[in-house]
């Protein structure tokens, strides 16, 4: 995974003060969000560079608003230990209805909920542009089986090529 250490610099430049309650909960973050990279470049089989593209702050620590780039597609994202906010850029590939509707209710989010995002970041709802749109995810558990899905749907073709038959 490409700039894995951006979010390690990050986390060193914005350390939590230790007497905040949800330090810890910050740390743990930035390891979920390394997961979250790592996972989907195995299930994309592709490359997937993490850039932090914002930051804001909850529960008195500095967050980072994280951005994960496939070669053809996006998703920016923050958690605020709350819910997630995510922004999905999918050209040429529409994320089906079915695969949101499992997580999140599709609704048009506000750019006040996106705290840290770049404005030109937050888009309209799902059923506006399956290809491009902002929802928020109230769960890490569904936002880890979003992200499988949507490793999926951006999966590498197979190389065919180089498949040997069965003999």
């Amino acid at each position: 995974m490409a700039k894995q250490r951006v979010l390690m610099d990050f986390w060193l430049a914005n350390q939590p003060k230790d007497n905040l309650i949800y330090k810890d909960t910050a740390w743990r973050q930035r390891d979920y969000f390394e997961k979250m990279g790592h996972m989907l470049e195995r299930v994309s089989g592709q490359s997937v560079e993490l850039e932090v593209a914002g930051s804001h702050r909850s529960k008195s620590v500095i967050l980072p608003v994280v951005e994960f780039k496939l070669p053809n597609a996006s998703i920016v994202v923050r958690d605020n230990l709350y819910n997630f906010a995510v922004s999905v850029t999918s050209p040429g590939k529409p994320v089906p209805k079915a695969m949101l509707d499992a997580v999140s209710d599709g609704e048009a989010t506000s750019a006040c909920y996106c705290e840290g995002f770049p404005q030109e970041r937050v888009y309209g709802s799902q059923d506006q542009n399956p290809e491009q749109f902002t929802t928020h995810i109230w769960d890490k558990d569904l936002f880890s089986y979003f992200m499988v899905s949507f490793g999926k749907l951006h999966a590498a073709p197979k190389n065919t090529a180089e498949m040997k038959p069965a003999i």
